[in-house]
């Protein structure tokens, strides 16, 4: 092999280890919640969430006879549901789960589906979407009877909650000093990843479903939207529970936390973005 020959073999193996070297240095960003920019942009195709609009506010009326709100842990769903119990009363048909709350996940009880037809009801429960479609009764889907809401959270927002669920459930021992840990650990509720796009899986995927969903942050509209709908004679006010009480430390910074969910919770991220800064994502039947 001549000089010249060598000297470009040389050259092509050291750029070659360089390559090795920035994408072992990315990677290690991306696990170890260093400053970076892996993963600032998460492009999401329309393909994922067929059919549902961005819009700040909902059309007068959203067919449909009830309401079967999906709760999402860590959104703000517990929230909801004792805003709805306390100005609903007996139209509101909750699953009160306790220490049973895996099994609620899994199974919608048959008092909830014999009740799917009748009007003015908020049916809520913490229950996975693939489950709940196939045992929502088939006339309470078809002909659009039963309206499915759920809350979405800024996914950054939704990971430092759900670390401090998991600290004040299991202590740091169990969860890790940082999120990062935590997550890497697959603790608690990181076990799913990502997490509020999975949990409502097919009321995303299947465009045959009425679908509402409203931004945690905009939890006054989507209270007003739950008033307008059910007609409710009180209106439901804004609870504060299930949250973690004391100081929550953790050492990564705001764009760390970013980075984490854009390597993480890819899918919920771009759910979120969907809603271009806008209360409500819904699904126009």
């Amino acid at each position: 092999m001549s000089e010249v020959g060598a000297v470009v073999c040389f050259l092509l193996c050291l750029m070659g280890g360089l390559s090795l070297v920035l994408v072992f240095v990315q990677d290690s960003l991306g696990k170890h919640g260093e400053d970076g920019e892996l993963g600032d942009e998460v492009v999401i195709s329309d393909a994922a969430f067929p059919g549902l609009v961005a819009t700040a506010q909902l059309p007068a009326r959203v067919a449909g006879r009830n309401v079967f709100f999906v709760h999402v842990p860590k959104t703000g769903g517990t929230s909801l549901s004792n805003a709805a119990r306390e100005a609903l009363g007996a139209r509101f048909v909750g699953n009160v789960c306790g220490s049973t709350k895996f099994a609620c996940r899994r199974a919608v009880p048959p008092s909830m589906r014999g009740q799917c037809v009748r009007r003015g009801l908020l049916f809520s429960q913490e229950i996975l979407s693939d489950r709940l479609v196939w045992q929502w009764p088939d006339q309470c889907k078809t002909q659009n009877t039963t309206v499915f809401f759920s809350l979405v959270r800024d996914p950054v927002s939704w990971i430092i909650s759900a670390y401090g669920h998991c600290i004040r459930l299991r202590g740091r021992s169990y969860c890790g000093d940082n999120i990062t840990q935590s997550i890497q650990r697959r603790s608690f509720y990181f076990t799913r990843r990502p997490f509020q796009s999975s949990f409502l899986g097919s009321l995303l995927r299947r465009p045959e479903f009425p679908l509402v969903l409203c931004r945690t942050e905009c939890y006054s509209q989507c209270l007003l939207f739950l008033n307008h709908f059910l007609r409710t004679r009180r209106r439901l006010r804004r609870f504060r529970s299930n949250v973690f009480k004391g100081s929550l430390s953790y050492p990564e910074s705001a764009q760390q936390l970013r980075v984490l969910a854009n390597v993480h919770f890819a899918e919920d991220v771009g759910l979120y973005a969907k809603f271009q800064d806008r209360c409500f994502l819904y699904r126009p039947k």
